[in-house]
């Protein structure tokens, strides 16, 4: 996943910018096991095929879940603070 968070402040036009990486890495599912999920029809509710919080399914994630998830809260954070200085 890469995100991009852009911060401005508008009384005075500061603005700043960053891109955030996070790597999700699955275990291996046998072709059997894909077979079982894909029939089961979970995995069509996700674009990724799985919730992050599925058991079973991660291996690790590199980076923080909230980027995974769309929003990385302490970059945003950092980028706040830095416009309002």
């Amino acid at each position: 996943m890469v995100t991009g968070v852009v911060v401005t402040n508008l009384a005075t036009g500061i603005t700043r910018s960053a891109v955030d990486v996070a790597t999700v890495h699955f275990k291996h599912h046998s072709d059997e096991e894909i077979d079982k999920l894909v029939a089961d029809g979970h995995v069509l509710n996700y674009a990724g095929a799985f919730t992050l919080l599925d058991e079973g399914h991660v291996e690790r994630i590199d980076g923080t879940l909230d980027s995974v998830l769309g929003l990385p809260k302490e970059l945003t954070k950092k980028l706040i603070n830095e416009v309002l200085e």
